[in-house]
């Protein structure tokens, strides 16, 4: 009777944890006693940020007349976008009448900068760039000669050195960022 009765027991907690999970399973054992000795970090927690340092991001981009730059401070780990511009509207003619339509116009940027835990002279950088905007001299003639607009993006990840100025695209755009260490104070 009382091997049966551990038996239900190990297995209603081997349901549950098959049910919750791991956790379920872990939470239900008794608690390791301290023995005093000094504990490693596990090895994931290495790669998150260790502090809440500000780092200022400096970007500028260009892809024919299309350009836009930005200078903002971001925290160490967190992500920032930038925006300037918007949707601008266009009256088209169609068949059945005349209309608007709205076109994408201006300079996006969105950046995850991160400092590297073993070399605080290198940040990881998650980013996303894009300039939208007029086509010189094209216009579309069905559309009740409506403005041409391009859209050129990228999206990438990439250690820079702080501090230093990258080229991270050269053709057939030009993108050049730069993070450091925002200054602290005002």
């Amino acid at each position: 009777m009382m091997k049966t009765g551990m038996l239900c027991v190990g297995l209603a907690l081997f349901g549950q944890g098959t049910a919750l999970g791991a956790e379920a399973i872990s939470s239900r054992l008794p608690k390791r006693v301290s023995t005093g000795a000094p504990v490693m970090p596990a090895r994931d927690s290495l790669a998150e940020p260790t502090d809440s340092a500000n780092l200022l991001v400096e970007i500028a981009a260009r892809h024919d007349e299309m350009e836009g730059s930005a200078r903002f401070i971001v925290g160490n780990g967190a992500q920032a976008n930038h925006v300037v511009g918007g949707d601008k509207p266009f009256t088209i003619k169609n068949n059945q009448g005349t209309g608007v339509e709205f076109k994408k116009w201006g300079f996006i940027f969105n950046v995850l900068p991160r400092l590297n835990p073993k070399d605080r002279g290198e940040v990881f950088v998650q980013m996303q760039v894009e300039l939208s905007g007029p086509v010189k001299g094209v216009t579309i003639p069905a559309a009740g000669d409506v403005q041409g607009i391009a859209t050129w993006q990228y999206q990438s990840s990439f250690t820079v050195k702080k501090g230093l100025k990258t080229v991270v695209v050269e053709s057939p755009a030009r993108v050049e960022i730069t993070v450091s260490e925002a200054p602290v104070g005002g």
